[in-house]
């Protein structure tokens, strides 16, 4: 029970959502503070029900008049190795931002309520360890707000970056003159081979010839080779179908192609929730390779949404932190944040404070050891 009196925190461990919380998580990631796909339930409830997953401790938060005001799905580990329990961060191969769901007219008692139980006796575990949030949004401002009204709390953060495509300035490319100049040559050899052709999803066109023609590119390139497309698998296979036909029935899935003579080269999907929008897949025919058809058709992306969805202000790459292509197109960046958090035992709260330092004399170990 939070100690907060109008909010009630619950930890239940689902393996599939029923209908009744798939609505409520629907509604609350409408009025979110923050808009994250991933958490959403067209995406949650698909993931525990096809792909291999750890077991969920999913944390909500109630408030007594306004229904669900926190979605916080945890998963029960250890920390960083250590004999001691946290609550981490919810993660699967295809989840690429955890920020809770939180609402957006109920953000603080919210968050008071989660901190309260965390640092009760009611939490099986007393480090909260939220990964892949974003560091720099109204989420981690409202956190960090709460976090300085209870200075008994242990925290520390570590941070990255990672590309955005932010579509309220004039849409910039890293891309050199130099660059750009070859990329048109390898536009026009890719035309002389047939006939070339950008295309997006209509809205009022049903989307399963575009799920199929992406899988199909995703499996013959390298994922395909490594048993790590999304069509490898059966059960990958069945939640991306899900999702992207959810997504395209609430309105939220974009999907863009670049064809050759008719047949898809290049492939993309995105989805979109709110102001966001967040890159989930690009795929190549590695026939192809030599032109670059997974540049041409971000680039194409790029313009696309400008265009075309004057309501997204911007675009996560979901990417990793240094990945070559997308940081070389994409000039701007966000910050992802990885918060550990502690509000009871004298022991753990030290562990918590001093973990950077014992992180890197881990570093140190296992670096003098690989020497010898």
């Amino acid at each position: 029970m939070s100690l907060a009196s109008n909010y009630r925190v619950t930890l239940t461990n689902p393996r599939r959502l029923d209908p009744g919380l798939m609505q409520e998580i629907g509604s609350l990631a409408a009025n979110a503070i923050e808009p994250n796909v991933f958490y959403d339930s067209w995406m949650l409830g698909p993931a525990l029900e096809h792909l291999k997953t750890p077991e969920m401790s999913l944390v909500t938060v109630h408030h007594h008049s306004a229904g669900l005001t926190g979605l916080f799905p945890f998963e029960l580990a250890r920390y960083r190795g250590l004999p001691v329990r946290s609550l981490k961060s919810w993660r699967h191969d295809y989840l690429f931002l955890c920020t809770p769901l939180v609402a957006n007219d109920h953000v603080a008692g919210t968050l008071d309520a989660v901190l309260d139980w965390s640092a009760s006796r009611h939490a099986p575990a007393a480090i909260l360890e939220l990964n892949a949030v974003r560091s720099d949004g109204p989420f981690a401002a409202a956190l960090t707000e709460a976090l300085a009204r209870r200075p008994a709390f242990a925290s520390n953060v570590s941070t990255l970056q990672r590309a955005l495509l932010n579509l309220r300035t004039d849409v910039e490319t890293g891309v050199s003159h130099k660059h750009a100049k070859e990329l048109r040559r390898q536009e026009r050899r890719l035309a002389d081979l047939g006939e070339l052709a950008y295309g997006s999803l209509p809205p009022d066109e049903r989307p399963e010839r575009w799920i199929e023609r992406f899988l199909d590119v995703e499996a013959r390139g390298w994922k395909g080779e490594e048993g790590t497309a999304l069509a490898s698998d059966t059960s990958s296979r069945a939640y991306f179908t899900e999702i992207t036909m959810q997504a395209h029935a609430n309105g939220q899935l974009q999907m863009l192609e670049l064809t050759l003579d008719g047949a898809p080269i290049a492939t993309k999907c995105n989805f979109l929730s709110g102001e966001g929008s967040f890159a989930f897949k690009i795929a190549h025919d590695e026939t192809y390779a030599k032109y670059s058809p997974g540049v041409l058709l971000e680039l194409f992306n790029m313009k696309h949404m400008a265009e075309t969805a004057p309501q997204i202000a911007w675009m996560d790459s979901c990417a990793k932190a240094q990945h070559f292509m997308i940081n070389r197109l994409w000039t701007q960046h966000r910050t992802i944040g990885n918060y550990s958090l502690c509000g009871r035992g004298p022991v753990t709260r030290a562990l918590i404070r001093h973990a950077p330092r014992l992180a890197r004399a881990r570093a140190k170990v296992k670096a003098l050891v690989g020497r010898n």
